[in-house]
């Protein structure tokens, strides 16, 4: 079915369902979807947000408040599409042929949210002004004035990186994670807290959960999460003492999903008060 979505197209659909199961939602709902738009953020859909002067996080603010949030869902829960959800990627693809485009784009979607009149998501971006014929005129009169903005050229593979903000990346010279197609590389995680300062310490379990909590918000950031991860290495001071603690905290985490993983003994790592430091890759399938 999502052969012909681009990249970040299926993104925005990864992203609907993240937004689904942080408000609780046992569907994922035409509203997360323009959320997944919004919080993807790029490319077309962002330029034409611009061009009928509405704000993504105006967006944002009015679809949240329409929302009852319920305790959220765990991340392995399935969530399956809608009926409106479902009937807005059939409108993509029509959208997509009208256009003679032989792709499926942000762009499509967006086309889609507003053929499904009666929908939240849809109701929300007409009240700000946005028009079904007016947005697919923006679409085409955007790819007359930049050809690049074609979303077919995301059939070729492109690199993404993604920066956690330390002062360490630039200088040193490596990305938090970095994202190429499907595939995502989470670079040495450790356990260190936003404001930087080690978490656990002297407890191996304590920071091994921070580290892999620090990944899965490095994972959520480039479209991916703990459930595509195929690999994981782990790298462990004082491995005789620390493994058993380690190798629960792991468990814990990848129980069911069973990725492949290594854990070596290390000397020391960067800090001294650090005990682990774990890399991870993703495979993301929709």
């Amino acid at each position: 079915m999502f052969e012909r979505y681009t990249e970040r197209a299926r993104r925005v659909l990864f992203f609907a369902r993240y937004e689904a199961s942080q408000l609780g939602n046992t569907s994922i709902e035409t509203e997360h979807l323009l959320l997944g738009l919004i919080r993807e953020g790029k490319g077309l859909t962002s330029l034409i947000f611009g061009r009928s002067h509405v704000s993504l996080e105006d967006v944002r603010r009015e679809l949240e408040s329409r929302n009852v949030f319920r305790e959220k869902l765990a991340t392995s829960v399935e969530i399956p599409f809608s009926a409106g959800t479902t009937r807005v990627l059939h409108y993509a693809a029509e959208e997509a042929e009208r256009l003679l485009h032989n792709y499926i784009g942000t762009e499509h979607l967006l086309l889609g949210i507003l053929r499904e009149e009666r929908s939240v998501a849809a109701s929300i971006l007409m009240e700000k002004g946005m028009r079904l014929n007016s947005v697919r005129e923006d679409i085409v009169q955007l790819l007359k004035e930049e050809p690049d903005l074609n979303s077919s050229s995301t059939w070729t593979v492109r690199r993404e990186n993604f920066s956690s903000g330390t002062p360490w990346e630039p200088t040193i010279g490596y990305s938090r994670a970095v994202r190429a197609g499907n595939q995502v590389w989470v670079s040495g995680t450790t356990a260190t807290a936003e404001n930087g300062v080690v978490v656990g310490i002297g407890d191996a379990y304590l920071q091994t959960k921070q580290a892999l909590k620090n990944i899965e918000i490095a994972l959520t950031r480039a479209g991916s999460s703990i459930e595509h991860v195929v690999r994981t290495r782990l790298s462990v001071v004082n491995i005789a003492e620390n493994s058993e603690k380690v190798g629960r905290a792991h468990g814990e985490v990848f129980g069911k999903i069973r990725p492949a993983t290594a854990m070596i003994g290390v000397t020391s790592l960067i800090n001294p008060d650090m005990l682990i430091e774990i890399e991870a890759d993703a495979i993301i399938l929709l």
